[in-house]
């Protein structure tokens, strides 16, 4: 039987580092000691047969998983969009009347973690039924919206302001029939987390510079 992981968990390799995300504990780790030697043997051999005993440091760490809701022991593959909607403005986009419905969005968002948390706002996000989908990745549609998010900041910039934003643009996208991808990604020394929405090759709230720093862990 092919090992997974257990759910709620997803992973990503940086610099021989396994850091892991449990989005259903809201937390991030990394592994170490003999569970580290263990994943990384899978994951340099994963058609190779493991005896028991390599893989008894990963179900004492609670990483392997059975059943549904269970995914590959694999670590995230996504590659990061690698151009930024900011780059393509031409100035042009009326966005001041989107920045009090922002505003608002962004504030309900910021009540919606505090109440639900990350993993119960993730579901919903991931069971929300979208609109069909706007071809084209430049629709005008989109780079006002993204403008009038990034518009926003100078009246409302909370101190979780890349996660709140990020799910509220996310979602936002989705009612307005956009194909969006909401990425978490991490990074070393020291650490942190980072939040982004994509659309095809484009990033819709950052730089490509800043995203650049962070290795994608989910992608919604």
């Amino acid at each position: 039987m092919a090992l997974s992981l257990r759910p709620g968990l997803t992973f990503c390799e940086i610099q021989h580092h396994l850091i892991f995300m449990d989005y259903e504990a809201d937390r991030y780790f990394s592994l170490s000691g003999p569970a580290r030697d263990s994943l990384q043997k899978l994951l340099k051999s994963p058609d190779a047969g493991v005896p028991e005993q390599e893989i008894a440091p990963l179900h004492a760490a609670g990483i392997i998983g059975y059943g549904e809701g269970a995914k590959p022991l694999k670590p995230c593959q996504h590659i990061p969009a690698g151009r930024s909607i900011f780059d393509e403005e031409d100035g042009t986009s009326r966005i001041a009347a989107q920045i009090p419905e922002i505003i608002v969005r962004l504030a309900a968002m910021r009540r919606t973690l505090k109440r639900q948390g990350l993993p119960t706002t993730l579901r919903r996000l991931r069971e929300a039924t979208p609109l069909p989908v706007v071809p084209g990745s430049s629709a005008p549609g989109m780079r006002r919206l993204c403008a009038a998010y990034e518009a926003s900041r100078r009246y409302y910039l909370p101190v979780d302001h890349c996660l709140i934003r990020a799910l509220a643009l996310y979602r936002h996208a989705q009612q307005r029939g956009h194909d969006a991808r909401l990425v978490f990604g991490v990074q070393l020394h020291p650490f942190s987390a980072h939040s982004w929405v994509e659309q095809d090759d484009l990033i819709l709230d950052d730089r490509v510079d800043h995203v650049r720093r962070f290795k994608p862990i989910l992608v919604l």
